[in-house]
């Protein structure tokens, strides 16, 4: 046990001189393998966690959340604020290569509470403008407004085409 702690400590050493001299993959790789020695430890997800994210390797990077949020081993709103950056990149990404259907799937894999964020559904509704069809977002957005009138919100509410275009036009005047 005491050489696979010590291998571990100088494994970390390695992993964050890589993340310091920008060699991302290289550190990420390293801390794989200390994780698959010894996983679950904060420190080394806490460090896959900035490398996945620097990789823009968003997926990767909410599984480390989960698991780190089930731990508790960072505070929550720091989890939520990286959670709805992840999100946001993959939403974004999903709206300049994929189909409507996988965009509808990503927003539909959103926990309910990060949908509520302003900001991942002015995201999302961006993305989703790009395809036709927006009638579903004219009601997500309403419901969000009625409460609360974001004036970016209530900028992607005069863009988007809903069932009832009348009716729309009279709600946001």
């Amino acid at each position: 046990a005491e050489d696979s702690a010590s291998g571990n400590a100088v494994g970390l050493t390695r992993a964050e001189l890589q993340l310091n001299q920008e060699q991302t993959e290289q550190a990420y790789a390293t801390l794989q393998h200390i994780n698959t020695d010894k996983p679950g430890q904060n420190q080394v997800n806490l460090m896959m966690l900035e490398a996945s994210s620097e990789l823009n390797d968003w997926h990767q990077s909410l599984k480390i959340l989960q698991a780190l949020e089930k731990k508790g081993a960072m505070p929550v709103e720091k989890i939520r604020a990286k959670q709805l950056r992840a999100y946001a990149n993959i939403i974004l990404t999903a709206g300049s290569t994929s189909s409507l259907e996988e965009l509808k799937d990503i927003w539909q894999s959103v926990p309910k509470r990060l949908k509520k964020e302003f900001y991942l559904l002015e995201v999302y509704v961006s993305a989703r403008l790009k395809f036709p069809d927006t009638s579903d977002c004219e009601l997500m957005i309403r419901k969000v407004i009625r409460h609360s009138p974001d004036p970016l919100l209530i900028r992607l509410y005069g863009l988007v085409i809903g069932q009832n275009p009348a009716k729309q036009l009279s709600y946001i005047e």
